[in-house]
């Protein structure tokens, strides 16, 4: 942790924004290195605030998690909560706006990542609730790390989210989401990791059009599968697995890194 006091950053240009707040590069004078620099702003709205608390109590307790980007500070600023983290290269989302084709290889190595950071956080008795391109970071030496941490919750309050609020992305709801179910597990980071895949996969989400739309979809629709002709048999039962619409149907972390480890192997031995 540095010391991450007003006097001791120099603010660069704005690089991100989401729906909680700006990023932008910060240079640390107090660490003599870049950084990002997330800016929250404290409304005094309860809900909002405890966004904020979460984007800084959950990489907090993440900072030994190599597939959590790596959170150095934070400091509160006037009405603003600046958040200082590891300056990263790009997302899965702006890679997917060059029209960059991902292998196989590629998808299940940023599987394998990802899935760590939701173990490591199921360990923590967190529920992410935010698998999506946008919150895949990838660092200057390739390592792929999840990111924006505001809606993550606690085991104890996981049925505080269920309802429909259009800053968070209705395409990567779940079904029991939408239905409304009072209980919200890990389970639904699976669904949203499977959705998250075939997005990447097909350059596209698999969920277009708007909130209705979407919804019936995602209840009453076969869930999206992978092409068979170009992804091996392995890798798409594995995305399959994730889209299992009853809950207690889709595996849980442990058991899909068993999987994709596999695939893995199976590409390497190819």
């Amino acid at each position: 942790m540095y010391n991450c006091a007003t006097d001791e950053v120099i603010l660069g240009d704005q690089i991100g924004q989401g729906n909680f707040g700006l990023v932008n590069v910060a240079y640390l004078k107090s660490a003599g290195r870049k950084m990002a620099v997330k800016i929250r702003r404290l409304t005094g709205d309860e809900e909002e605030d405890y966004h904020t608390f979460m984007d800084i109590e959950v990489p907090l307790r993440s900072i030994h998690c190599p597939y959590i980007v790596n959170f150095y500070g934070y400091h509160i600023f006037e009405a603003e909560a600046r958040l200082f983290m590891e300056l990263m290269v790009t997302s899965i989302d702006k890679l997917l706006q060059q029209d960059i084709d991902f292998p196989e290889a590629v998808i299940s190595t940023v599987s394998k990542s990802v899935l760590h950071g939701l173990e490591y956080l199921n360990q923590l008795k967190i529920t992410y609730r935010d698998v999506k391109p946008s919150n895949i970071l990838v660092n200057e030496v390739g390592e792929v790390k999840i990111c924006d941490f505001g809606i993550a919750g606690t085991f104890e309050d996981s049925n505080c989210i269920c309802t429909f609020n259009p800053k968070y992305t209705f395409n990567i709801f779940q079904p029991e989401r939408v239905r409304g179910d009072c209980s919200y597990s890990t389970k639904a980071d699976v669904w949203s990791l499977g959705i998250t895949l075939v997005e990447i996969a097909n350059k596209c989400n698999p969920y277009q059009g708007n909130w209705c739309t979407v919804c019936y979809e995602i209840l009453y629709a076969d869930p999206p599968r992978l092409d068979s002709r170009i992804f091996s048999s392995n890798f798409c039962n594995f995305v399959n697995q994730c889209l299992c619409k009853r809950v207690e149907d889709r595996p849980s972390f442990a058991a899909l890194l068993v999987t994709v480890y596999s695939v893995n192997l199976e590409l390497a031995s190819v």
